[in-house]
């Protein structure tokens, strides 16, 4: 669970600073029940997968900082509490439960904090079910929500959505940084090989970006996982780099439909894994109410992974542009 101070983090690392002093860690793998919550606010009957264990506890902590003996220097300090709560079938003290909770406190302040150089890579699904609306489902078109997601723009497509937010990261970016753009539905291509940031004409790309996306065709999610990869693994200088002082990683974003190459689970997961054993790091962004949990759960336990889910463009926008340097630790 997360630390003193701290909220958990959907997918793990650095959770809960925006609004607190010091930094808490929340426990890595897939955590993020609001995809089933949503789903059941806008009149859908969301797949069991939806719901996992890790996902619905971390919503629910006990306050350790209170048991806090002397004041946390090191990265990670392990503080204890127990608890004593009754049983909320039965409701009796003859049924009540002892619990124990272990929480993650760090020395590390919030004003402290900053990511390292970045060598990333945004490989972004254009395929034909990015065209559909936030609140509605691509492959159920007689299905549609009762109550709606209340947020202003709910039926932007999720494609424009996220053209402006990768154009929102591009501007994020330092100059030592370097970035990639790939693109996939059927196949995948790369407009902008990985290359500095400081080389690279960045309103030029935004306005390309802003322009020339246009959503068609299938969802080959392996191609964008093989070409996002193959950035950082063909970069010399990228794999070379200390660890401690650089970070790789590839975000997607994407509605997790894959539905051409090889669109099984232990396929994709094994290239997944196979990243995060040369150091190279994915964060994946679930667009819209209908992306694939199942497949983002799985992928969200491998080493340095995380996964958000998100149901409007301001959600949407706040994950990855006003919470960036966090989603890419």
């Amino acid at each position: 669970m997360a630390g003193a101070g701290a909220g958990a983090a959907a997918g793990g690392g650095i959770g809960g600073a925006a609004a607190s002093e010091t930094l808490g860690f929340a426990t890595g793998g897939a955590q993020d029940v609001e995809n089933f919550r949503t789903n059941l606010e806008a009149g859908y009957l969301p797949l069991p997968t939806d719901l996992t264990y890790e996902g619905l506890a971390k919503d629910y902590y006990f306050d350790t900082s209170s048991n806090a003996t002397k004041p946390c220097t090191k990265l990670f300090c392990p503080l204890y509490s127990v608890g004593l709560s009754p049983d909320p079938l039965l409701g009796t003290p003859a049924s009540s439960e002892f619990y124990m909770a272990v929480g993650l406190d760090s020395g590390m302040k919030a004003a402290d904090f900053a990511r390292k150089q970045l060598n990333l890579v945004v490989v972004l699904d254009v395929s034909g079910s990015m065209g559909s609306p936030f609140d509605s489902y691509y492959y159920d078109q007689t299905v549609q929500p009762t109550a709606g997601v209340p947020d202003e723009g709910e039926t932007k497509k999720k494609i424009d959505v996220a053209k402006e937010v990768l154009a929102g990261i591009v501007g994020l970016l330092r100059p030592d940084d370097s970035l990639s753009v790939v693109l996939f539905s059927d196949a995948a291509c790369v407009p902008k090989p990985l290359g500095p940031v400081r080389c690279a004409d960045v309103d030029k790309l935004k306005e390309q970006i802003s322009a020339d996306v246009v959503e068609m065709g299938g969802t080959n999610f392996q191609a964008g996982i093989d070409a996002g990869g193959a950035q950082l693994t063909g970069c010399a200088a990228c794999m070379e780099a200390n660890a401690s002082l650089v970070e790789n990683r590839v975000v997607f974003l994407t509605d997790a439909q894959p539905n051409a190459g090889d669109d099984s689970e232990q396929g994709l997961l094994a290239r997944i894994k196979a990243l995060s054993a040369d150091g190279i790091y994915t964060t994946i962004i679930g667009v819209g109410l209908d992306f694939n949990t199942q497949l983002v759960e799985s992928i969200g336990k491998v080493r340095g992974s995380n996964y958000f889910s998100v149901h409007t463009p301001g959600e949407f926008r706040r994950r990855l542009v006003d919470e960036f340097d966090y989603a890419v630790t």
